[in-house]
């Protein structure tokens, strides 16, 4: 493993920006940054000009050799990068400019494709880990984390309408700073489709998801904590969501815009009166397994189940065919059972016996059927 910093602005593939450590002290490299090793701007800018890059880590954060994190990589060609360690936005030193993509650590400012696997941790107050501001396609395996003691700051943002498919959980920021801290933001259009889990963060505006506008599809849970998992701010948006919710000290879903919409498949948990969703606009999507839980003045939780879910209902499987039964009669069940003239004489049935006799004509027919 080695640490790599660029020492002038120029292209990845140019051997000539590199430095690194390899040696015990910093000389120029003689290869290219490769998989177990860590990779610094070093204040320079460097082009992403390969189709793949594997290393350990990715970031502009202050280390000892390296002189501050201005620096950034810029991609602007379709691109696969894995950092088994992750993505980060400086954690020391200089903040950047507030939901600025110049002050990501990897900015995609080009409209390409592009598939990145590892987490990302956002920095100080204006440093992201990765943005865009073009309409890119961006793949995603990994989690979005907010800083801890920090503000104003994002593992991802977004200032476009990109299109992300991401596979990762997005969980907020914690510590004494009251402002934004967050796992995604979003302040542009962008469509995000992601399968995980939203956490809120340790203040009250340290979301898993900040989002100003666009569409959120989800398939994952959400965790109010004293920040919301998912807060919707004053954009129209439309959250689609297949989950459980939980309330923590704080909702887990926030929706601020009378114009934006929740429709929610899932089960959703009130917790101490604190509403899990807490939107103008919402649906909720009953299906057999989803309940819906509150509290009332006492304290005292009650739970409202769809009618086949209520504790004891048999299956409507397991009912007389045409058979009405269930909360206001909203089941019809379904098991076809056969009369017992159609059932062996002696034979158990609905409550009964068989009936049917074979006759000793029928008998023969049916021998004579297969030539004994």
């Amino acid at each position: 493993m080695a640490i790599y910093k660029a020492v002038a602005n120029g292209n990845w593939s140019n051997l000539a920006i590199w430095q690194d450590n390899s040696s015990g002290t910093f000389i120029a490299s003689t290869v290219l940054p490769s998989i177990n090793d860590d990779v610094y701007a070093n204040n320079f800018t460097v082009q992403i000009d390969v189709s793949t890059i594997t290393i350990n880590k990715l970031s502009n954060t202050l280390i000892t050799g390296l002189t501050n994190n201005l620096g950034r990589f810029e991609l602007a060609i379709n691109c696969t990068i894995t950092c088994t360690s992750g993505i980060e936005g400086s954690f020391a030193g200089t903040g950047g400019t507030i939901n600025s993509p110049l002050s990501a650590t990897l900015y995609i400012k080009s409209t390409v494709n592009v598939n990145i696997y590892g987490d990302m941790t956002a920095g100080v107050q204006g440093r992201y880990a990765v943005a865009c501001d073009n309409p890119s396609t961006i793949t995603i395996v990994g989690n979005q984390y907010g800083r801890i003691n920090q503000n104003t700051s994002a593992a991802l943002l977004n200032t476009s309408t990109a299109t992300y498919n991401i596979t990762g959980n997005q969980i907020g920021g914690s510590g004494a700073n009251t402002n934004t801290n967050v796992g995604i933001n979003n302040i542009g259009s962008g469509i995000f489709n992601i399968i995980g889990n939203q956490t809120g963060g340790g203040n009250s505006l340290a979301a898993g998801i900040l989002t100003n506008s666009g569409i959120l599809n989800v398939t994952g849970n959400q965790q109010g904590a004293n920040a919301p998992a998912i807060f919707l701010q004053n954009t129209a948006s439309t959250l689609n969501v297949t989950g459980n919710c939980y309330s923590g000290a704080n909702n887990a879903i926030i929706v601020n815009a009378f114009s934006s919409q929740v429709t929610y498949t899932g089960s959703v948990y009130n917790i101490s009166g604190v509403q899990a969703i807490w939107s103008p606009k919402l649906y909720l999507n009953q299906i057999s397994t989803a309940v819906y839980q509150f509290q009332d003045f006492s304290g005292a939780t009650n739970t409202l189940y769809p009618a086949n879910a209520l504790p004891g209902t048999p299956a409507e499987t397991d009912v007389r065919q045409g058979t009405t039964y269930g909360a206001g009669g909203s089941l019809t069940g379904t098991l076809e059972v056969p009369p017992a003239s159609s059932v062996a004489v002696g034979v158990p049935v609905d409550n009964t016996v068989g009936t049917a006799i074979i006759s000793i004509t029928d008998m023969g027919a049916l021998l004579a059927s297969y030539n004994v």
